[in-house]
């Protein structure tokens, strides 16, 4: 391909219509900004956002696997989770002293509700708020197929509008079955971790006792990103306990664990 050159004569050529103090000021502005040192991703801090050192939306399964009897087991175990004192405690203990809360329930394509808005825990009592909030919510879905690509989708939105800056922005998803229906998971979980998002799951395998592998492989995804595994929902409440305890401690980045690692399965027992 032929290259456009200006060969007119002197002349001939368009003239720079900017003025003398124009071209002076481009100058120096260009300048100045090449000089700007570079902002390494998640340590941008917007002018008038509150700072907390977490925020983590909690994604339950309502999909029609889910039977009432199990979804109150899910919605009870969440919310005496977060009356643990080592949960509250961890929740407070970050530089900032503060987390964000915020509860989704999801089911088919077009079924995701944020159930409980963002809430800030700071304090012991807004901890118990949450807890109560939990314990009383109703199922809010429609019934439907499993979709959680589309709930990974609407989770990663949620959690982008969240009006909070954090370095650390989790998606906690609990389920008892795989993707049937809707988006397909793992470009999906791509993208949100490129955002700087982890994801972490619950596996409960009485459905499917090898659940635990298709989250490890398909859901899972970002910087110490881990299942944990429940065998029923009878063992949901203990599961979830661990899970949050280990999702909301702060852990300064030079003190990770070595086993702190993607895809690692945690048992209930």
């Amino acid at each position: 391909m032929p290259i456009a050159t200006n060969n007119a004569p002197p002349d001939k050529r368009p003239r720079d219509k900017a003025g003398p103090a124009r071209r002076m000021f481009l100058a120096a502005a260009g300048a100045a900004f090449l000089t700007l040192p570079p902002v390494p991703w998640g340590q941008v801090r917007a002018q008038g956002i509150e700072s907390v050192d977490l925020i983590l939306l909690l994604a339950i399964d309502c999909s029609y696997s889910v039977s009432p009897t199990e979804y109150n087991l899910q919605t009870q175990g969440l919310a005496l989770a977060l009356l643990d004192p080592e949960i509250v405690e961890a929740a407070l203990a970050g530089p900032n002293g503060k987390i964000a809360l915020a509860v989704m329930q999801w089911s088919s394509e077009n079924s995701q509700i944020l159930s409980i808005p963002w809430t800030v825990i700071d304090r012991p009592q807004a901890a118990v708020q949450f807890s109560a909030q939990l314990s009383t919510m109703a199922r809010q879905t429609a019934d439907g197929a499993t979709a959680l690509g589309d709930a990974l989708s609407k989770a990663g939105a949620y959690v982008q509008s969240a009006p909070f800056d954090a370095f650390r922005r989790v998606i906690d998803v609990s389920g008892d079955g795989r993707k049937n229906t809707g988006s397909v998971v793992p470009p999906v979980r791509d993208a949100l971790v490129e955002r700087g998002i982890t994801i972490n799951a619950l596996a409960i395998l009485n459905e499917d006792a090898e659940l635990d592998q298709y989250y490890a492989q398909e859901v899972i995804g970002g910087i110490g990103s881990f299942v944990v595994i429940a065998n029923d929902y009878q063992g949901y409440g203990k599961a979830i306990r661990k899970k949050l305890l280990r999702e909301i401690r702060f852990v300064p980045v030079s003190e990770v664990e070595p086993d702190l690692v993607p895809g690692r399965k945690i048992r209930d027992s």
